[in-house]
This record gives structure tokens, sequence and C-alpha cells, in this order.
């Protein structure tokens, strides 16, 4: 239960104007309050694209630093951007969060969401982290200046996760921060034992930045917290600036070497879809045989007190 210095400070931070939803009170008005937290997290997304899409135009950006879209490609990634976004939301379990005062449409949100947008188009400006690219052995290949500064905001971005995971842990929401990066980290590590052990595909592992802001913002996803707040929004700014300014190859992280064959993928579906099947079938088996021996425990119990 709530003291009552706590019900204070939280009213105080309802009426805060960063707090301040933008379409909250429309979407209630029209009674769609069910469809209110996905739109506004669809229309943060496409605000943060049209401000990386303002700055990669406006010529503060050198031609080399984007690829050049057309007017198709730019709706494309979009469309491609939002689709991803939605399975992230989904993972990131984002349309249940406990506390209302957190919202995606609100200046608490957008301010770190714009920053970030725009401070990491400006980052690519820079000669060091230009060249900078998350291959095999990168670190091999960094400047001093590219160490230090990745050894800072790791520093920084470290802090601040462990603080989540510990926050979560007392909560006991942590569950809630590794099950989607578990499921990640298996479905991209099925895609690698396909390519490389299946198929032996000549391919290099390279991680762009959005997919990387990706998979750090499932750890900020419980929004119990201003900080998990602002660091979530700072992770989908750099997501979004990346699918703008380099498109849909910002999640191919294998790259196909150079002489790569052309590859048949029969046998490591055919493979895939048994291990899927298997560990279907042994789930079923297992909710029966759990059922059974409920069953009969039950059974036992009024056999007893008969």
């Amino acid at each position: 239960m709530m003291n009552s210095l706590e019900i204070e400070r939280s009213s105080k931070k309802k009426e805060c104007f960063i707090y301040h939803s933008f379409f909250k009170d429309f979407f209630y008005y029209l009674n769609l309050q069910n469809y209110y937290r996905m739109f506004s997290w669809i229309f943060t997304l496409i605000y943060g694209y049209m401000v990386s899409q303002m700055i990669k135009t406006s010529g503060f950006l050198d031609s080399s630093s984007y690829y050049d879209q057309s007017p198709i490609g730019f709706i494309y990634d979009m469309l491609n951007m939002i689709a991803y976004s939605v399975c992230l939301y989904f993972m990131s379990n984002l349309q249940n969060v406990e506390d209302n005062r957190y919202n995606f449409d609100c200046l608490l949100y957008w301010i770190p969401f714009t920053t970030s947008v725009v401070g990491f188009a400006g980052l690519g400006e820079i000669s060091w982290l230009r060249r900078l690219a998350i291959t095999w052995g990168f670190w091999e290949r960094l400047s001093n200046k590219a160490v230090n500064f990745l050894l800072i905001s790791s520093i920084i971005f470290i802090a601040f996760a462990g603080y989540q995971v510990r926050r979560a842990c007392r909560e006991q929401k942590f569950k809630q921060l590794l099950a989607p990066t578990v499921a990640v980290g298996a479905i991209y590590s099925l895609s690698w034992v396909i390519l490389d052990k299946f198929e032996n595909a000549n391919s290099i592992l390279h991680l762009h930045h959005a997919f990387l802001a990706a998979v750090f913002s499932l750890w900020f996803s419980n929004w119990s917290n201003q900080s998990a707040v602002i660091w979530h929004a700072i992770n989908i700014g750099v997501w979004v600036e990346g699918w703008n300014i380099y498109g849909t190859q910002e999640m191919h992280i294998f790259m196909e070497a150079k002489n790569g064959n052309n590859l048949s993928f029969e046998w490591s579906c055919i493979l895939c879809i048994g291990m899927l099947i298997f560990a279907l079938l042994a789930y079923i088996k297992g909710c029966f045989f759990v059922k059974s021996r409920a069953k009969y425990s039950l059974h036992n119990i009024i056999h007893v007190q008969r």
C-alpha cells in the first residue's frame, strides 16, 4: 500500500507537463482506449522517421553517410520498420505497462527519443566513428578515440542496465526482461547454425547499431521508473534513425562474403521443421503427463477422504 507521501508525489507527477499524453484524452473521449498505446507507439516511430529524414536531406549529413532512397524505398523502409517495431512492442510487453503515468506520446519520452535520433545521425559524421563496424575482431581496428568513446558509453549504459535488472529482480519481473532477449538470441543462433553448419555459407557477422539498439531496448521495458522510460526512448531513437539512414540492411546481421554460393536450404528447412515438430510433440506429451498426474493425485485424495 502507498503511504500518503507517495500518493502525493504520484499526483504531482501526474500533473507535471512532461507526463501529459498528447492523444490519450482524445482516444478516451472516442471510447477507443484499447487502441491508444499502439497508436501512440506507431505515431512516435513515424515522427522519429520523419525527423531523421529531415536531417538526412537538409545537407547536414555528408552524402556518403547514408544510402540513396527512392520515394518508394522511403515508404517501404518505413513500413518494414513499423512491422519489426510491432514485434518489438509485444515482445517487450509494452501493451501492459502497469504505471499509467508513462506513455509514448509525452515529452518524457519524446525529448530523449528526438535527441537520440538527431544525435546518432550527427555521430555518423565523425570520421573515426564512421569506420566503426562491429564484426569479428573489430576491437583490433579501433583507434584510441573510438576505444575511449566505447569505454565511457558502455560503462554508462551498463550502469543503467544493471540498475534496471536489479530493480526488476526486486519487483520479481526479471523474466520480463530476460525472456525477449533469450528469444531473439535463440532465433539468430538458429540462423547462424543454418548458415554455418547446415549450408556452410561464406558469411560475415556484422551487428548494425539499429539492431543492437533494438536488443538493448528489451532491457528497459519494465516501465516502473523514469530512467527505464528514458533509456528505452534513447534506444528506440537509435533504432528508428538506423532504419531511415541505412534501410533494411540494418537488420542484416549476416553479411554475405564475396564469391558466396547460391544455397538451396532444403535440408536445413527439413531439419528445422523436424526439430520444431519434435519439440511440439514433447510439449504436448508433457502437458498430458502433468494433467494425468494431477487427475491421479486428485483421485487418491478423494479416495482417502472417503
